[in-house]
């Protein structure tokens, strides 16, 4: 079968003999401690949305912001989500984080991803409050089919509820945030540890 996917001679020898013995039951097919083939081989988490978040929750907290971690887990519809960081209330300055990954309902024909709409399902309340801003993006610099990672909005944004509501329903986070400001644009960054969404009060 893995013929069937690489050209024979790029597989090593020794892979193609492995495997031919495991298939006539000559060796084991999985590798234990006991016949010491596994020894050399370890992993290494070198990154992951855990550590990302905590990274800039320690950044902030030197920079002194109060700071707290909302969840790693952060899911469910994503022009919801976002309420539930601006909910937190700590003395400013503040900073709160949370990671992981919402999802869109699409019922329209917009452009945007998760993030956007997180953002933009936030932006009237974000505007109901005093210096405070909401950042949402994707760590690899890709949301959905569009070049943003993300956006972000402020409490001192004009705001037009009537464009946001319009947006909302066509899922159109993309170009509501392309017309008003607030792309967040990295480029691809070649790391995908999920999202990062993080609330600073100032």
């Amino acid at each position: 079968m893995l013929r069937s996917y690489i050209h024979e001679p790029e597989i090593p020898q020794s892979v193609i003999g492995r495997l031919e013995r495991g298939y006539k039951s000559e060796v084991s097919e999985s590798l234990n401690r006991k016949n010491g083939n596994d020894l050399a081989v370890y992993h290494k988490i070198i990154g992951s949305n855990v550590i990302s978040v905590n990274t800039a929750a320690r950044k902030a907290k030197e920079l002194g912001f109060s700071t707290q971690i909302l969840t790693y887990a952060l899911a469910g519809e994503a022009r919801t989500a976002g309420l539930e960081l601006i909910k937190m209330d700590l003395p400013h300055p503040f900073a709160i984080f949370a990671g992981g990954e919402t999802t869109v309902t699409i019922h329209g024909t917009g452009l945007g991803g998760r993030n956007l709409e997180m953002a933009l399902g936030a932006a009237g309340a974000v505007r109901s409050l005093k210096n405070v801003v909401l950042v949402t993006l994707a760590t690899d610099g890709e949301d959905g089919p569009t070049e943003a990672a993300g956006a972000v909005v402020s409490s001192e944004q004009k705001l037009d509820l009537a464009l946001v509501n319009q947006c909302l329903e066509n899922n159109d986070s993309y170009n509501y945030f392309q017309k008003t400001g607030g792309l967040i644009i990295t480029g691809p960054t070649g790391t995908n540890v999920n999202d990062i969404a993080f609330v600073i009060g100032y």
